[in-house]
C-alpha cells in the first residue's frame, strides 16, 4: 500500500509537472521582423495565441523594454536589425511568469502606436511596435512614455480581453457616426413593428463606446437621443469637428421581403441602379419633414448641388473607405450581392469629409430586422469598422 501510495505521488507529480509546463509553452513566438515604415520603423512579432503586453520605454539608455507572461520563445535570443531605429533585439525569461524583450534603438523615438491584429488574413497574431523618428522640434515636449523604474507590474487575467491598441501620442482621428432619422422622422418600419430611428440610434450607441474604448479613434455622434436633424445639420457636426470621417447608418425597407444583407453608398450624381436612386430619394426627403416651410435657400436647393463641388480627394477617399469597409463586413456578416453602391444622397455632400452610408439590413426581412437589434451584429459591425479605420488610415497617411 505504502509502495502504492509513493507511485501515485510520483505520477501525480509528473502530470503536473507536464500540464505546468504544457501550460507555459501554450503561446509562442512564432517570428520576428524589423524594417522601415512610412517615416519610422516597424517592428512586429507573430504570436500563437492571444497576447498581453506592456511597453516600456528608457530614453536615458536607448532602450524599449516589452514585457509578457511566460512565452516559449522559439527564435534565437539575440539578433542584430540592419535598417530602421532598432539595433537588435535580446529576448531573457524573467521567472515563470514572466518574459522580457529588450529592444536597443539608435536614436530618440516616440512610440507612435501599438496594437495585436488578429489572424483574419494571416496565420498568427501580430503585435504591431510603430516608432517615429523624433525631430528637434518634437523634442521640447515632454515625454509620456515611461522609465522602467517600476518593481511591481501587473499582468490582466489571462480570459480579460486584450486592448488592441494602446493610447498614441498623436491626436486620435475623429469619426462621426449620424443614426439616420430620428424625432418625427421614424425612417423605415419593420414588420414586427420597430423602427429605423431606435435601431440606428442603438448601433450608433453601442459602436461609439466599442471603437472609443479601443483607443484608436474618438466618435462623435450626431444625436444620442430620439431627437430630429436636418441633413445639413449632421453634416455640419462632422465639419465642426474636423472629422476624418463621416458615416450615416441606416437600415431600409423595401416591397420584396425576401431580400436582406448590407450595403455600402458613396455619392454620385448618378445612382448605382433604380432602387439605390429611390433609397436615396426616400432618404433625402427627411429634411422635409417636422420643419417650417420657409426652407432657407441652402436648404431648397440642396438636391441640386452639384457633383463637381465635392473635392476629387475626398470622393477618392469615400470610395476607398467604402472599399474597404465592405471587404471587412463581408468576412463576418451577410451583405448584398453587389453590396458597393452609388447614390445622389444629401447627407453624403460634405465636400471636405469623405463619407459613406451603411444600409446595415432590411426591415422589410423577419431576419434582419431581428439580427440588426442583437448585440452579436452590432459587435461584427465594430470590429470590420476598427479593422476599416485602422487600414483606411495606413493607406491616407501613406
Amino acid at each position: 500500500m505504502d509502495r502504492f501510495l509513493i507511485n501515485f505521488r510520483n505520477l501525480l507529480v509528473l502530470v503536473i509537472f507536464l500540464i505546468s509546463g504544457l501550460a507555459e509553452a501554450s503561446n509562442s513566438v512564432e517570428g520576428v521582423r524589423s524594417g522601415l515604415y512610412k517615416s519610422g520603423t516597424r517592428f512586429v512579432i507573430d504570436f500563437k495565441q492571444k497576447i498581453n503586453y506592456k511597453i516600456l520605454y528608457n530614453k536615458s539608455s536607448n532602450e524599449i523594454k516589452i514585457i509578457f507572461p511566460s512565452i516559449n520563445w522559439k527564435l534565437p535570443d539575440k539578433r542584430v536589425f540592419s535598417r530602421g531605429s532598432i539595433i537588435s533585439y535580446e529576448f531573457t525569461k524573467i521567472n515563470s511568469d514572466r518574459s522580457d524583450l529588450l529592444l536597443r534603438i539608435n536614436n530618440e523615438v516616440s512610440i507612435s502606436r501599438s496594437f495585436i491584429l488578429p489572424p483574419i488574413d494571416y496565420k498568427y497574431f501580430r503585435l504591431v511596435i510603430d516608432l517615429s523618428t523624433i525631430n528637434s522640434k518634437e523634442k521640447n515636449f515632454k515625454s509620456v512614455e515611461k522609465s522602467y523604474n517600476e518593481n511591481h507590474l501587473i499582468f490582466p487575467k489571462k480570459n480579460s480581453p486584450i486592448p488592441l491598441f494602446k493610447p498614441m501620442l498623436r491626436s486620435k482621428p475623429v469619426i462621426v457616426i449620424d443614426p439616420g432619422h430620428g424625432g418625427v422622422d421614424g425612417g423605415a418600419i419593420g414588420l414586427n413593428g420597430s423602427l429605423e430611428k431606435d435601431i440606428t440610434l442603438s448601433a450608433a450607441l453601442y459602436l461609439k463606446k466599442i471603437i472609443n474604448n479601443s483607443g484608436r479613434y474618438k466618435v462623435i455622434l450626431t444625436r444620442t437621443t430620439d431627437k430630429y436633424l436636418k441633413l445639413r445639420q449632421r453634416i455640419n457636426i462632422a465639419r465642426k469637428n474636423n472629422a476624418k470621417l463621416f458615416i450615416s447608418i441606416h437600415a431600409d425597407s423595401i416591397k420584396n421581403s425576401g431580400i436582406r444583407g448590407a450595403s455600402v453608398y458613396t455619392l454620385s450624381e448618378r445612382a448605382s441602379d433604380k432602387e439605390a436612386e429611390k433609397l436615396a430619394k426616400r432618404e433625402n426627403k427627411s429634411d422635409l419633414i417636422g420643419v417650417e416651410p420657409n426652407l432657407d435657400k441652402e436648404d431648397s436647393d440642396v438636391a441640386q448641388i452639384l457633383i463637381s463641388l465635392v473635392q476629387r480627394e475626398t470622393m477618392n477617399h469615400s470610395l476607398k473607405f467604402a472599399s474597404i469597409f465592405i471587404n471587412k463586413l463581408k468576412r463576418k456578416e451577410k451583405v448584398l450581392g453587389r453590396p458597393n453602391r452609388k447614390a445622389g444622397f444629401v447627407v453624403l455632400k460634405a465636400s471636405d469629409v469623405p463619407s459613406i452610408l451603411i444600409e446595415m439590413g432590411f426591415m422589410s426581412n423577419k431576419a434582419d430586422e431581428r439580427k440588426l437589434q442583437t448585440k452579436k451584429f452590432k459587435s461584427k459591425l465594430a470590429l470590420a469598422m476598427l479593422e476599416s479605420f485602422d487600414k483606411f488610415f495606413e493607406e491616407v497617411d501613406n
